[in-house]
């Protein structure tokens, strides 16, 4: 074990509030936090000393010490929600890197009292959502149904009730778990509108329905991930990726062929703790009692698991949330039929070892950059950035013509893009044909929140339609 050098003070003898066995968060001076166990408990000269274990590490410090100030005791439960809303504050590289252990720690709080959370009451389904809730449950559920959860969700009314809530959520995991994990979408006579990142900005996703049509079999949606966490201003209805989900699975069940869902690196039930009351396990905390919330973060990350991860629309256009996979990077071996192969529950994973591990935490995390090959990422963790060669390589190769994503907010590569709603990267070669007409590039990040996260006059929001006459 590697001691740090203590400090020899006299001081009066202090009663160590650790004992041996005791799970503990310990932040270094450099470092992110990590769950340790503590080892041991020495004194030395009126000061108490703990050694602490974990999988990253040893240490000795003193109980006092600054790296222990947010310390939690999985037994305390308020302290560890505290630490985890603090979270909200860091940065996504922070995020990536909380580890596993400390993920489990937050599901240990699952099933027990939230402070300031109301105890759990049974509350009946109102008319007319119990109605709803019949047709939802026994496979009956129309356009007008759906169409009802939209407005009340659109009004900002109260929160659906939970059972309903549920029922919906439950149904739509129940049909997205047989869609193909590389959804092959034809444009329909009508159009094919493509949102980006949405973040729980419901005003935006009213807003492009009430101007393009509601959902239909001739004006298909899809969402190309992170409905979920952050939100909008309290003043412009806060957090609500709930109405956002609960409106989406409603088209969904009534019309499958409707709208779509693609998965996003939010939508993670692991990722969701890290943001506090701003991600989205603190909006459902804050809308539903205990056990309603408990039940919801269960079902959420069901649903979540079973997302289709890409999409391919009209043979010609790759639709995933993030970037390329590295392994595609130089492979000649490389292939659409590997996101098709991917097996469902599907977890994106905290390292990249491996090609399958590789394809699903790219897919959802990478970004684009200006330089050739492949690149670190400024988001940390295992996130890496790929060139214009890889892009231009693996549409070639694949026959396809444009790669769409999303996954960050316009303008980090060029400031003709700041404040607007999509970003063209990686210009096009003089060989390559170009689907869009003044496309700019190969590669467009399409991002549709707008004024992201309540800041006023901050970004425009952007979609992409393609409409019938697409050959």
């Amino acid at each position: 074990m590697v001691a740090n050098k203590r400090l020899r003070l006299q001081e009066p003898a202090e009663e160590c509030p650790y004992e041996v066995g005791s799970r503990v968060v310990f932040t270094p001076p450099r470092g992110p936090a990590r769950l340790c166990t503590v080892s041991s408990v020495t004194s030395d000269l009126g000061r108490c000393h703990i050694g602490l274990q974990s999988e990253e590490g040893s240490w000795c410090v003193p109980s006092c010490s600054s790296g222990l100030k947010k310390v939690l005791l999985p037994q305390d439960k308020a302290v560890l929600r505290r630490l985890l809303q603090g979270l909200e504050a860091k940065s996504e590289s922070d995020a990536l890197r909380f580890s596993s252990k400390q993920r489990k720690a937050f599901e240990a709080l699952r099933g027990t009292e939230r402070p300031g959370s109301k105890q759990a009451v049974p509350r009946p389904v109102p008319t007319p959502w119990s109605t709803l809730l019949s047709h939802i449950t026994a496979g009956t559920m129309t356009w007008e149904d759906a169409h009802s959860v939209f407005q009340s969700c659109s009004n900002g009314e109260n929160p659906l009730p939970c059972s309903l809530l549920l029922a919906l959520v439950r149904a739509g995991k129940e049909l997205v778990r047989w869609e193909p994990m590389l959804l092959r979408l034809s444009v329909p006579a009508g159009r094919l509108v493509i949102l980006g990142d949405t973040h729980g900005h419901l005003k935006d996703v009213v807003h492009i329905w009430k101007t393009e049509g509601l959902p239909s079999k001739d004006l298909v949606y899809l969402f190309n991930g992170d409905i979920c966490d952050r939100g909008d201003s309290e003043r412009r209805g806060g957090q609500r990726a709930l109405q956002i989900w609960a409106s989406v699975l409603a088209y969904k069940i009534a019309a499958p062929e409707c709208i779509y869902v693609t998965r996003g690196n939010h939508e993670d039930r692991d990722y969701w703790p890290q943001y506090g009351a701003t991600g989205f396990s603190g909006e459902i905390e804050a809308k539903y009692d205990r056990s309603e919330a408990d039940d919801l973060l269960d079902a959420f990350g069901e649903l979540c698991d079973q997302l289709p991860l890409a999409a391919v629309v009209q043979e010609q256009c790759l639709v995933l949330h993030g970037g390329l996979p590295r392994c595609w990077a130089d492979d000649p071996s490389r292939s659409l039929q590997d996101l098709e192969a991917l097996e469902r529950p599907l977890c994106i994973p905290e390292n990249v070892d491996g090609r399958q591990k590789q394809l699903i935490y790219d897919a959802t995390w990478a970004d684009p950059q200006k330089e050739n090959g492949l690149g670190p990422n400024d988001r940390g963790g295992e996130a890496i950035s790929f060139g214009p060669d890889v892009t231009c390589s693996v549409l070639k190769s694949f026959g396809l013509q444009l790669l769409l994503r999303s996954h960050e907010l316009p303008g980090r590569g060029s400031e003709e893009f700041k404040g607007r709603g999509f970003e063209w990267w990686h210009a096009c070669e003089d060989e390559m044909e170009v689907l869009l007409k003044g496309a700019k590039g190969l590669c467009l990040s399409l991002f549709t929140a707008s004024d992201y996260c309540g800041c006023l006059e901050g970004n425009s929001g952007a979609r992409v339609i393609f409409d019938g006459d697409l050959d």
